[in-house]
C-alpha cells in the first residue's frame, strides 16, 4: 500500500512524507508523540535518509517540537505541504478478491454427496442429487 501511496515521490522527499502520514496515522493533528515512539514506529534506524527527511519535516514547519521530560522531544503535526502529500487513491488501497480456485469433484466425492448433505440437514437437497446420480429409483 505504502509504495503506491509515495510513488510520485523519490528520495529524502518520500522519506519525508512517509513520516508526516506515519504522524497523521498516530496522532492525527490534535495530539503529540514523542520522537524516540515515531523512530520505533517507522524502524527509523533502517533508514539512511532519516537525518535529511527530519531535517526537512523540521525546516518546512510541518511539525512542531517541544521539549518534554527526561529530555524528550514531544512531536504534534502541524501541516502537510502539497510537496509532500501522498497519494489518496482508493483504488490503489482497494484490492479485489482473488478468486479461490476451486480442484474438480472426484467421483468418490460425487459418490458421497448426499450423505454428507443428509448429516448437515439438507435432506431435500441430497435426494436430488441421488435422483440425478442414480437414476428415480421408483423406475428400478
Amino acid at each position: 500500500m505504502e509504495k503506491s501511496l509515495f510513488s510520485h515521490l523519490t528520495g529524502t522527499a518520500a522519506l519525508a512524507s512517509r513520516i508526516l502520514y506515519k504522524l497523521d496515522e498516530l496522532v492525527g493533528y490534535c495530539d503529540g508523540i514523542s520522537k524516540r515512539e515515531l523512530q520505533r514506529a517507522m524502524n527509523a534506524n533502517k533508514h539512511p535518509l532519516w537525518p535529511a527527511a527530519w531535517q526537512m519535516v523540521t525546516e518546512r514547519g510541518c511539525v512542531q517540537v517541544t521539549p518534554g521530560s527526561n529530555r524528550q522531544q514531544c512531536i504534534r503535526l502541524v501541516r502537510v505541504p502539497d510537496d509532500l502529500q501522498w497519494r489518496c487513491e482508493l483504488t490503489s488501497m482497494y484490492k479485489p478478491p482473488r478468486r479461490r480456485r476451486r480442484r474438480p469433484q472426484t467421483e468418490w466425492f460425487r459418490e458421497h454427496l448426499p450423505e454428507f448433505l443428509r448429516r448437515d440437514g439438507y435432506e431435500e437437497r441430497a435426494e436430488e442429487i441421488e435422483s440425478d446420480l442414480f437414476g428415480d429409483p421408483l423406475s428400478w
